[in-house]
């Protein structure tokens, strides 16, 4: 039979450790040996993390979002397209073209961009394209068209 590193068989432990006790003491003594070893695993992670100055796992997953806050309007109303990448991070290095014009972000960054609505009743498109890192430090790119509905004046 093979020894472990106290030199004791695994019989040889079980019989020193559990002989002549009964199956419901046997129960106890493993139960706190268990108790032990996940207190001790706890106490461990515990001052780990209270030795780290920053506890962040290095990842993150970016969204691209982009909205509209009317897409029924009359000519000469104001539209306004709000964009931007889901975890508003500047880390994110988010680059955002609405309606083929870059767009400046502010500090949330998100990126605002407002039009009036011309033209004759009907559907319009405003194309919204979304450039943002991911954590690993890879580009994506999302584009969307985000609709509206000119109605007539009357």
């Amino acid at each position: 039979m093979q020894t472990d590193v106290t030199g004791y068989s695994k019989t040889d432990w079980l019989n020193k450790n559990f002989d002549n006790c009964s199956p419901l003491l046997a129960v106890m003594v493993l139960n706190e040996i268990e108790a032990n070893v996940l207190r001790s695993e706890n106490n461990l992670v515990n001052y780990c993390n209270y030795n780290v100055v920053f506890n962040f796992c290095g990842y993150y997953r970016p969204s691209p979002i982009a909205s509209i806050n009317n897409n029924i309007v009359k000519p000469g109303e104001a539209i306004m397209v709000t964009a931007g990448v889901g975890v508003f991070d500047k880390d994110a290095s988010a680059r955002i073209t609405i309606n083929g014009t870059r767009i400046k972000l502010y500090e949330s960054p998100v990126a605002r961009y407002e039009f009036i609505a011309t033209g004759k009743p009907g559907t319009y498109n405003i194309p919204v394209k979304i450039e943002y890192k991911e954590s690993d430090g890879s580009w994506q790119t999302a584009s969307k068209n985000l609709q509206y509905i000119i109605t007539d004046d009357k």
